[in-house]
């Protein structure tokens, strides 16, 4: 397989799984408040984990569905780590 092939199947699979996650509740709101969230687990944990956990349990008791709630939050770890590079 080619990298051009290889890359237009990663980039398809990847549009499925967020046009899945959307379907299932991943909302700019819970993004933003994910975004939030992880935030403020920076300033109450030392260990990436213990964040990562924090802020899925609280969205979680909320109502949003773990597979969503984890998602959102590997998507807000991602730009908090551009944020920080930026």
């Amino acid at each position: 397989m080619g990298f051009k092939a290889f890359f237009g199947f990663f980039v398809t699979l990847l549009q499925k799984a967020f046009d899945a996650a959307k379907a299932n509740g991943l909302t700019d709101r819970l993004m933003a408040d994910t975004l939030t969230l992880a935030r403020v687990a920076v300033g109450k944990f030392t260990e990436d984990a213990e964040r990562r956990e924090w802020v899925v349990s609280i969205l979680v008791s909320r109502g949003v569905p773990e597979s969503i709630a984890r998602f959102a939050v590997e998507a807000a770890v991602q730009l908090l780590k551009r944020e920080l590079a930026g």
